[in-house]
């Protein structure tokens, strides 16, 4: 989704919130709060400023930390280490 410019909404859980920016990129609502869930989703739906913010927001957090060339280096690493087996 940040990717996409688009604000994500999940969950408190593993390493997700390490990175969605709890209302900067996204929404993180805890693992069982399935109402809270869907009071976010409703709240995005209705604010579409907030929506192309958060996606922005977003999308500078994954070109930051995680910048093409990086991703193309470390997956060429990884088929280098697994054709090694």
């Amino acid at each position: 989704a940040m990717v996409w410019c688009r604000p994500v909404i999940a969950t408190k859980v593993g390493g997700i919130p390490d990175l969605v920016l709890d209302g900067e990129s996204g929404f993180l609502v805890q693992s069982d709060a399935a109402d809270e869930m869907a009071r976010k989703v409703s709240e995005l739906a209705c604010k579409h400023s907030l929506v192309n913010q958060m996606g922005c927001r977003g999308r500078d957090i994954i070109e930051r930390d995680f910048p093409l060339s990086q991703c193309i280096r470390l997956h060429v690493e990884l088929y280098r280490l697994v054709k090694s087996c």
